[in-house]
């Protein structure tokens, strides 16, 4: 009897956990490309949401993470001042 009621419980906790992890997701790609102070700056959109960009470039193609930046730097000019990126040459 009691058993039934622990696999709903669990059920639904992990439905509950899963929800609030997507949201968060969400939440963040919405913020990393429309609210963030460095979302206005030109580049690839997947390199501004997720490290999904430098993963591919560092795991697939074998490290050319820091070549491709300097293609996109040429591509689209440099970072502003105070980011990161800006001292790379």
């Amino acid at each position: 009897m009691f058993g039934l009621f622990v696999n709903e419980r669990i059920a639904l906790l992990m439905t509950a956990s899963l929800v609030m992890y997507l949201l968060y997701f969400i939440v963040l790609l919405v913020y990393r490309l429309y609210w963030s102070p460095i979302a206005k700056f030109p580049g690839p959109k997947l390199a501004a949401a997720t490290y999904l960009f430098e993963g591919y470039y560092d795991v697939v193609q074998r490290g050319k993470y820091t070549f491709k930046i300097r293609d996109l730097h040429a591509k689209y000019g440099r970072s502003p001042p105070g980011l990161p990126l800006d001292t790379i040459r």
